[in-house]
Protein backbone atom coordinates (compact mmCIF):
# COMPACT_ATOMS: atom_id res chain seq x y z
CA UNK A 1 0.00 0.00 0.00
CA UNK A 2 1.37 3.84 -0.78
CA UNK A 3 2.21 6.23 1.81
CA UNK A 4 -0.56 8.36 0.11
CA UNK A 5 -3.63 5.98 0.31
CA UNK A 6 -2.51 4.74 4.14
CA UNK A 7 -2.50 8.62 5.28
CA UNK A 8 -5.80 8.60 3.64
CA UNK A 9 -7.29 6.07 4.94
CA UNK A 10 -6.08 6.68 8.68
CA UNK A 11 -7.53 10.05 8.22
CA UNK A 12 -4.72 12.42 8.54
CA UNK A 13 -4.11 15.99 7.24
CA UNK A 14 -4.40 13.99 3.72
CA UNK A 15 -7.64 13.17 3.43
CA UNK A 16 -8.46 16.88 4.75
CA UNK A 17 -6.35 17.80 1.66
CA UNK A 18 -8.17 15.35 -0.66
CA UNK A 19 -11.63 16.30 0.65
CA UNK A 20 -10.70 19.97 0.23
CA UNK A 21 -9.87 19.07 -3.43
CA UNK A 22 -12.69 16.72 -4.05
CA UNK A 23 -15.31 20.19 -2.78
CA UNK A 24 -13.21 22.98 -4.52
CA UNK A 25 -13.56 21.04 -8.05
CA UNK A 26 -17.31 20.18 -7.48
CA UNK A 27 -17.79 24.38 -6.44
CA UNK A 28 -16.04 24.91 -9.70
CA UNK A 29 -17.79 22.53 -11.89
CA UNK A 30 -21.08 23.55 -10.42
CA UNK A 31 -19.93 27.28 -10.75
CA UNK A 32 -19.63 26.82 -15.02
CA UNK A 33 -22.68 25.09 -15.10
CA UNK A 34 -24.46 28.05 -13.62
CA UNK A 35 -22.84 30.35 -16.24
CA UNK A 36 -22.88 28.84 -19.27
CA UNK A 37 -26.55 29.76 -19.48
CA UNK A 38 -26.25 33.48 -19.06
CA UNK A 39 -22.98 33.42 -21.45
CA UNK A 40 -25.38 31.39 -24.40
CA UNK A 41 -27.84 34.12 -24.09
CA UNK A 42 -25.38 37.18 -23.93
CA UNK A 43 -23.78 36.04 -27.41
CA UNK A 44 -27.25 35.88 -29.31
CA UNK A 45 -27.75 39.62 -28.30
CA UNK A 46 -26.14 41.67 -31.22
CA UNK A 47 -26.80 45.11 -31.05
CA UNK A 48 -26.33 47.82 -33.66
CA UNK A 49 -24.45 50.84 -33.01
CA UNK A 50 -26.47 54.18 -34.33
CA UNK A 51 -23.08 55.90 -35.43
CA UNK A 52 -22.14 56.39 -38.70
CA UNK A 53 -18.71 56.22 -39.36
CA UNK A 54 -19.18 57.10 -42.76
CA UNK A 55 -21.72 59.97 -43.21
CA UNK A 56 -23.93 60.44 -46.17
CA UNK A 57 -22.31 62.15 -49.20
CA UNK A 58 -18.65 61.51 -48.19
CA UNK A 59 -16.43 59.99 -51.19
CA UNK A 60 -14.38 56.61 -49.97
CA UNK A 61 -10.93 55.51 -51.84
CA UNK A 62 -9.25 52.21 -51.78
CA UNK A 63 -5.99 52.06 -53.48
CA UNK A 64 -5.01 49.18 -54.55
CA UNK A 65 -1.16 48.67 -54.96
CA UNK A 66 1.21 45.70 -55.91
CA UNK A 67 2.04 43.50 -58.82
CA UNK A 68 0.35 41.56 -60.79
CA UNK A 69 -1.99 40.09 -58.35
CA UNK A 70 -2.93 43.68 -57.04
CA UNK A 71 -3.98 44.15 -61.01
CA UNK A 72 -6.21 41.34 -60.31
CA UNK A 73 -7.59 42.74 -56.92
CA UNK A 74 -8.34 46.08 -58.77
CA UNK A 75 -10.07 44.50 -61.87
CA UNK A 76 -12.32 42.79 -59.29
CA UNK A 77 -12.81 45.27 -56.57
CA UNK A 78 -13.80 48.21 -59.91
CA UNK A 79 -16.02 46.03 -61.18
CA UNK A 80 -18.27 45.01 -57.65
CA UNK A 81 -18.64 48.88 -56.60
CA UNK A 82 -18.55 50.47 -60.05
CA UNK A 83 -22.17 50.73 -59.57
CA UNK A 84 -21.42 52.44 -56.13
CA UNK A 85 -20.40 56.57 -56.89
CA UNK A 86 -19.75 56.96 -53.11
CA UNK A 87 -16.48 54.69 -53.77
CA UNK A 88 -13.83 55.03 -56.04
CA UNK A 89 -11.12 52.40 -56.47
CA UNK A 90 -7.74 53.61 -57.73
CA UNK A 91 -5.12 51.43 -59.84
CA UNK A 92 -1.59 51.78 -58.51
CA UNK A 93 -0.95 48.16 -59.20
CA UNK A 94 1.93 47.79 -62.03
CA UNK A 95 1.25 43.83 -64.06
CA UNK A 96 5.22 42.41 -63.72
Amino acid sequence: MSRFASSVRSGSAGALLLGALLLGASAFTLALLSIAPALAQNAAVFQRSYINPFPNGDRHRMVVLGGSLGDGLWSGLYRAFEPDPTIEVIKRSKAS
